[in-house]
């Protein structure tokens, strides 16, 4: 079977040529507006020295805690797609509520050492869990509570999105480490499409193969997610007390530290 090559990288020339080709199109149905994935202009490629391509982050909070650490758990305790990657649970029969509470069990005996990280809450909650206790579970608690639960073909599969996570928020990455980071994610990503199917392969997946590039250009995940906005905002919803979320209260909240 012969694959196609690979894409190349969209560049700013690129997508000003697909730009152009909408230009050509005219009056076309809304559906048909698109060329090669360009499916209009955006405001920014008029800025002074912004790459429209090479700009922008990913940003970890969503694309890996809540996207690919959440997705990946939930298909791993689906009870009929994860079943057969517990030890045990097709062959005696066990039910997966059983296994969530023998997780469960697990996560209340791991004593913190540091108070750098966010408690973890038990795995029947995890459907409530915030980002930050999907980062708490992917860093430090899924490859011990897993152990000898999780058949060893899918426990190093989830090891694999653990150890490159555990990299990337080093206080500093260095080239080699950034270039074995990407390689886990890549390994990591064909695995996904092994163990869960083509249909399943999101678009957080492929987000995975762009986190190299992000960091080259902005420096570790750490330095540019999502987390501080998110908790500014649960700071304001908590300030607030007009029912309604009066505009010019927010406005004259102090900045929190």
């Amino acid at each position: 079977m012969v694959q196609d090559p690979p894409a190349e990288l969209r560049s700013d020339v690129s997508l000003n040529d697909g730009l152009y080709q909408l230009h050509l199109k005219g009056n076309v149905p809304p559906s048909e507006m698109v060329h090669k994935g360009v499916k209009g202009p955006s405001a920014l490629i008029d800025l002074k020295y912004f790459s429209i391509t090479e700009g922008f982050v990913v940003d970890y909070m969503h694309n890996l805690c809540s996207g690919c650490v959440r997705e990946h758990l939930e298909w791993m305790l689906h009870p009929k797609v994860g079943k057969r990657m517990w030890e045990g649970m097709e062959e005696n029969n066990i039910g997966m509520d059983h296994l969530i509470k023998a997780i469960d069990s697990r996560i209340a005996s791991v004593q913190s050492s540091t108070s750098s990280f966010r408690q973890l809450r038990k795995m029947s909650l995890h459907a409530n869990w915030k980002a930050r206790e999907y980062l708490v579970w992917i860093v430090f608690y899924a490859v011990p509570c897993l152990m000898g639960l999780l058949k060893n073909e899918y426990l190093l599969h989830f090891s694999l999105l653990s150890a490159a996570v555990t990299i990337l928020l080093q206080k500093s990455v260095t080239v080699h480490d950034l270039r074995e980071a990407d390689r886990l994610l890549w390994m990591y990503a064909v695995f996904y499409q092994n163990y869960f199917g083509e249909k399943r392969m999101v678009y957080n997946v492929h987000l995975l193969s762009h986190i190299k590039t992000s960091v080259e250009n902005f420096g570790p995940m750490w330095g540019y997610s999502s987390f501080p906005y998110e908790g500014q905002n649960a700071y304001i919803l908590r300030s607030l007390l007009c029912g309604h979320g009066d505009s010019n209260e927010i406005y004259s909240l102090p900045v929190s530290s």
